[in-house]
């Protein structure tokens, strides 16, 4: 019976929704959340907004999850869970989404209102998070599947939590003060971030042509780039360098316009010329370091590159590898040059390859230097024994 398919947890949530509704009444209020152009409609219990705040944090704190259990959280989660579905959205997807409502529906209250509205909702998804404190703020912090970049954290019981805000910070002294709720959560399920897939945001496009000469001649392109991505991929945490930037590949739109019509001019080339023809198209982006554009270092995925005006040596090599690998099934890794603070890349050549810049791990690969203009394949800006680290993209 179909009745039977019924996952526990999603049973156990609308008998608590029958109760609620039922017996106790709900208020309901309706809101419009813009999730990267996507238009979605929430509605959650207003009663939410008669919790009154005090400056006192943890008297605060207190006060909200004893008045807040009253509250219905039940469809509000699973709102959250069909919205999370439909545009296949991993948990830190739903972490972004879940701060896009609080700071539309409670923009009138102050931050640290806001913030545990956040962990209501995460908290009763049975997620596992710790609620922290100071004397003037209140964090929230998950564990995480991924260990994010400059992101502040705190080590609890052998497990790394993550501050949720996604904030660059330094690690998380002794002074946070950890609070325990009252209303039980097993707090088991750990927060996913997918490695592998981008989500099903589309609601913006932007055109974008590109122009570079090759050979002695010049060549145009259009790009048709999904901006909804670009704007979620700037809103997660920042990873270190590795494969995940390059398996994520591109968006259908790119896939269909760029791609496509770079795929057409180099099929019929040789190998080790469309590679070329791929170089020179990477190094026509200009070149700028992340200190100049972010204030800080951060990896741009290869569909953001394209979509910014500038892009620094990692960019490169991220953009220049996912083209190796979209349009050439060519497996790379980054040269990590880390007494330089530089990037560059090698590809892999098939085992007969006769002419390769060295061979690693028993294979053979060609150099290549994505971000200066003027290096031709196997060229490098420097030698490639003062390379500290080999980290595969593909």
């Amino acid at each position: 019976m179909a009745f039977n398919n019924i996952k526990k947890e999603t049973l156990a949530l609308l008998l608590v929704f029958i109760y609620h509704t039922a017996v106790k009444g709900i208020e309901k209020r309706d809101i419009a959340v813009d999730f990267y152009g996507h238009n979605i409609s929430i509605n959650y219990d207003n009663k939410l907004n008669d919790i009154r705040y005090e400056s006192a944090v943890e008297q605060f704190i207190a006060r909200f999850d004893e008045e807040s259990i009253s509250k219905d959280y039940v469809s509000l989660i699973h709102q959250f869970r069909t919205s999370t579905a439909q545009y296949g959205l991993d948990d830190v997807g739903k972490v972004l989404l879940v701060n896009a409502f609080a700071e539309k529906a409670f923009a009138h209250k102050p931050q640290n209102f806001r913030t545990l509205i956040k962990w209501y909702i995460l908290y009763h998804d049975s997620m596992d998070i710790m609620l922290c404190y100071t004397k003037k703020d209140i964090t929230i912090y998950g564990r995480l599947n991924i260990e994010p970049y400059g992101i502040a954290y705190i080590n609890k019981g052998g497990k790394r939590y993550t501050d949720l805000s996604f904030t660059l910070a330094t690690p998380t002294n002794s002074s946070v003060a950890e609070y325990h709720p009252k209303s039980f959560n097993t707090r088991t399920k750990i927060f996913n971030f997918n490695t592998t897939a981008y989500p099903k945001l589309n609601a913006l496009k932007k055109q974008k042509d590109f122009a570079f000469d090759y050979a002695g001649k010049q060549y145009r392109f259009s790009a048709t780039i999904n901006q909804s991505l670009i704007l979620y991929l700037k809103d997660l945490p920042v990873m270190e360098l590795g494969n995940m930037y390059v398996n994520y590949g591109f968006s259908q739109s790119m896939q269909q316009s760029l791609i496509a019509s770079l795929h057409k001019t180099i099929a019929p080339m040789k190998q080790r010329e469309a590679l070329g023809f791929l170089l020179k198209f990477v190094q026509s982006i200009p070149y700028k370091t992340d200190d100049e554009n972010w204030g800080y270092e951060r990896y741009s995925f290869a569909e953001e590159t394209l979509y910014n005006d500038f892009a620094d040596c990692e960019d490169k090599v991220i953009l220049y590898a996912t083209l190796a690998k979209e349009i050439l099934n060519v497996q790379s890794a980054a040269l990590l040059y880390e007494k330089d603070e530089h990037v560059a890349i090698a590809l892999k050549l098939p085992a007969n390859a006769a002419n390769f810049s060295f061979t690693y791990k028993g294979d053979k690969y060609l150099s290549a230097e994505p971000s200066g203009q003027g290096f031709d394949l196997g060229r490098l800006g420097f030698d490639v024994n003062r390379v500290d680290k080999v980290v595969a993209l593909y």
